[in-house]
């Protein structure tokens, strides 16, 4: 809808979970509980900061006004979001001022945008939390987005400004700062802290059931005694349904910034939205390219030109050797799916039947690098059916170091990694390597060729 000014405004969801009238709501330390008097007036309180959001800072409240609310006064302590729902603390709200109160919401909604959710991998939670939060607090100051919270310790460094990333700092505060809770809850990718995976598909049963939940419109004054969604905990999102809401926030950020316009928001995340929105190389082309480049060209007298043969001239052809010597390290670590393997996979074996001769040396990593197994001609099918091994921590150099043992000299190395090392990213003299990364497609290796990974062109 359009405002007397003529500026877009993004309609409030229609649904917003809350308790039934005949529950109680207890927080934490069992000293405050919420009535619906306290409810009524914490969703007002967001309402308006989500209005004033939409007038002053846009591109915010744009993407603010796309989070479910959930009154979870029961088990957040002051504010969470996984990207679909925006959980709070009715308590903690309401203590807020109302330019705190933005600055809280536009806090939650940078969370999403950096996907500080899933990005993680295996660093320390503690560290990687407190490093995102430097990252979007400074954001979120610089751009004078709200009023900074002052009942809660924000953690706020002008050193951590928009040149750098959330890994980055992380390295930066490691071991030199005492780890400390952050103001806001931080949950993980599948909806709860410390969630496993569990089953694909049993949670996306449950996902889907909990999406026909979400749309139907609640009967404010049924005694109705069933919980709604995150009224006990963080809703939890299979794999698949953590991917869409990933895309979905992914493309509204796009829109808001395309809305907003690039002065409208923080120099870092112009930056970000830019790397999102510009051109990428296609890493079928890129891995094709790079394959390509390992075919040694001479010429030879031994193998005469065809062109030349009807003049009865001898003239050197050129001789292409066909012998290619790959290496493959597939990162276990990180988020690989049996699908995204398959799919590199696919197209590695298609690029090198093409070759008369090739030699594929594959194997898995984290800490250390797990069985190598080999690939020719004769066993080339063999290739698609390479099981993964590993998932624990994340460290390059293994590779390199079991080559050398091993007397492993590839013409190339093709790394498929979510680009989270915790030291060395490798030798860069040992020989030619290509880094797939999938996840995060800011990250550049710094030697090397760096092509990433996209699941849109599955």
């Amino acid at each position: 809808m359009m405002n007397n000014k003529g500026l877009h405004m993004t309609p409030a969801p229609k649904t917003l979970h809350k308790p039934p009238k005949s529950k109680k709501r207890i927080a934490k330390n069992d000293s405050y509980e919420p009535t619906e008097k306290d409810q009524i007036e914490t969703v007002n309180k967001i309402t308006m900061a989500r209005v004033r959001m939409l007038l002053n800072h846009p591109f915010f409240g744009n993407l603010v006004t796309r989070l479910v609310l959930v009154d979870a006064s029961a088990w957040c302590h002051t504010l969470a979001t996984d990207g679909k729902y925006l959980y709070f603390n009715a308590e903690f709200v309401n203590s807020l001022s109302d330019g705190e109160v933005i600055f809280g919401l536009a806090h939650e909604v940078g969370h999403c945008i950096y996907d500080h959710m899933d990005r993680r991998g295996d660093r320390n939670p503690a560290y990687f939390n407190m490093a995102g939060d430097y990252i979007i607090n400074y954001q979120l100051v610089q751009h004078n987005v709200g009023e900074r919270i002052t009942k809660v310790k924000i953690l706020f460094d002008a050193k951590y400004d928009d040149k750098w990333t959330t890994e980055e700092v992380y390295d930066d505060i490691l071991d030199k700062q005492p780890p400390c809770e952050t103001w806001d809850q931080h949950l993980e990718g599948g909806g709860g802290e410390g969630q496993g995976e569990g089953d694909d598909e049993q949670q996306e049963s449950q996902s889907d059931g909990q999406q026909k939940a979400d749309g139907a419109e609640q009967d404010e004054n049924a005694d109705n005694e069933e919980d709604y969604p995150g009224q006990k905990g963080p809703v939890k999102h299979s794999k698949s349904e953590r991917e869409r809401i990933k895309d979905e926030f992914k493309e509204a950020v796009i829109q808001s910034a395309q809305q907003a316009g690039a002065g409208n928001m923080p120099k870092g995340i112009a930056r970000l939205v830019k790397e999102m929105t510009e051109p990428k190389m296609d890493w079928r082309q890129m891995l094709r390219a790079s394959i390509d480049s390992c075919i040694k060209n001479d010429f030879t007298f031994q193998r005469p030109s065809r062109k030349a043969w009807h003049s009865g001239i001898v003239l050197p052809g050129l001789n292409n050797d066909e012998r290619i010597d790959i290496g493959i390290a597939i990162d276990t670590s990180g988020s690989m799916t049996d699908q995204m393997l398959k799919d590199f996979l696919g197209e590695t074996k298609g690029i090198m039947d093409q070759y008369a001769d090739y030699r594929v040396r594959l194997w898995s990593f984290d800490t250390e690098t797990y069985t190598v197994h080999e690939y020719t001609p004769d066993s080339s099918d063999d290739i698609m059916d390479f099981e993964l091994e590993g998932g624990g921590g994340t460290e390059f150099m293994c590779n390199w170091e079991m080559m050398k043992e091993n007397d492993i000299e590839p013409d190339q190395l093709i790394m498929f990694t979510d680009g989270y090392p915790y030291g060395s990213w490798g030798d860069d003299e040992y020989c030619d390597t290509l880094f797939v990364i999938h996840g995060d497609e800011r990250i550049q290796a710094p030697f090397g060729q760096t092509v990433h990974y996209d699941r849109a062109k599955m």
